[in-house]
């Protein structure tokens, strides 16, 4: 299991991490995963970056990658659905406080480097600071992230596009998805601060304020506290 920025629940331990997690049947696990070009992917800065490794000269991924056809199929058995061959309407939102005149040049610029609306291989994004892989899928698994590290795709696209590339649906847990478990997720830099506050800075102080229910914390800096 990888994580980072993040403190696991206490509770967890070696001996029953995988129950906690939804891994006990499993091959993989991530907090959750979508279709990239379906729901919203250019609203995230990456996002609108994402098509350049993929027309890159730099790396020979089309050697060492399922190829495009092979990959839509895979991505089709995951969803249930086929998966879009353009970016259409439900892929193009806004940034937060974004103009709409920054917005339309945005879009140009993306579709200028992507070469039009054609997708250049079909991706998944997701919440991907937390991770946790079968010994059985490591290796293929790795090896293709690495791949997509080696294109300089980013993290939360590689990792969930990895994970449809090789895991079937049914052999992996989406822990945001778990029932009676929830996660204590912080994007907001006051509630950050709230939370940080709330322990004294101090990891020892965890287990006061530490709800039953909560998997994992994130992002937490442990650098700044008392361990």
């Amino acid at each position: 299991m990888v994580a980072d920025d993040m403190i696991i629940n206490p509770a967890y331990n070696e001996s029953n991490i995988l129950t906690y997690l939804g891994m006990e049947n499993k091959k993989a696990g991530i907090d959750y995963s979508l279709p990239f070009n379906r729901t919203g992917g250019f609203a995230w800065s990456h996002g609108r970056y994402s098509s350049q490794p993929f027309f890159s000269r730099a790396s020979e991924w089309r050697t060492s990658l399922p190829t495009y056809e092979e990959a839509l199929n895979l991505f089709a058995d995951f969803w249930g659905e086929k998966y879009a061959e353009k970016y259409g309407k439900n892929f193009y939102a806004p940034m937060i406080g974004e103009s709409e005149e920054e917005f339309q040049k945005e879009k140009e610029d993306f579709l200028l480097r992507n070469k039009g609306e054609d997708i250049p291989y079909p991706m998944a994004r997701g919440y991907s600071d937390i991770l946790c892989i079968r010994r059985d899928v490591a290796q293929i698994l790795f090896h293709r992230m690495g791949i997509f590290s080696a294109m300089n795709l980013f993290a939360e696209l590689a990792i969930p596009t990895s994970i449809v590339l090789t895991v079937p649906r049914n052999e992996v847990s989406f822990f945001s998805g778990l029932p009676d478990r929830s996660r204590k997720v912080m994007w907001d830099k006051e509630k950050i601060s709230e939370f940080a506050a709330a322990c004294k800075s101090n990891y020892k102080n965890l287990t006061e304020i530490w709800e039953r229910s909560w998997m994992y914390a994130h992002p937490v800096k442990l650098s700044g506290w008392e361990v």
